[in-house]
């Protein structure tokens, strides 16, 4: 756009038959547009580079605690919710429901899970 806008210009703009007083405007209004329109597009490049770099935050829910909704045992999975959202999971050991449990894996969309013990929530 840079470019296009200095091919717009003429050094003597009164031999192409234009009026010095319209091509001064014109020309400030052009070179204003361009660089509001070139600062835009700056900032956005910008941005999306930085996004670009960030780690997905896929794997920040490791750790964390959920709440039981279900029997949950080693033969039959349940459902636990985690921050508002009810997900599939599936414990080593027996976890009744309303048990605070702890997040140790995910495989797919199915959540690994341990029971609290009442020590730990502590």
């Amino acid at each position: 756009m840079l470019i296009g806008s200095l091919l717009l210009l003429r050094l003597n703009p009164a031999q192409w038959l234009i009026s010095p007083g319209w091509y001064t405007s014109f020309m400030i209004i052009v070179i204003a547009l361009i660089a509001t329109i070139d600062g835009f597009s700056i900032i956005v490049l910008h941005k999306i580079s930085k996004s670009a770099k960030k780690r997905p935050e896929v794997l920040k829910f490791i750790g964390e605690t959920a709440t039981a909704l279900d029997e949950i045992s080693p033969e039959k999975e349940g459902f636990v919710r985690f921050h508002g959202k009810h997900w599939k999971a599936r414990s080593k050991t027996t976890v009744t429901p309303g048990q605070k449990v702890k997040i140790i894996a995910k495989e797919d969309l199915t959540l690994i899970v341990e029971p609290i013990k009442k020590d730990e929530s502590a």
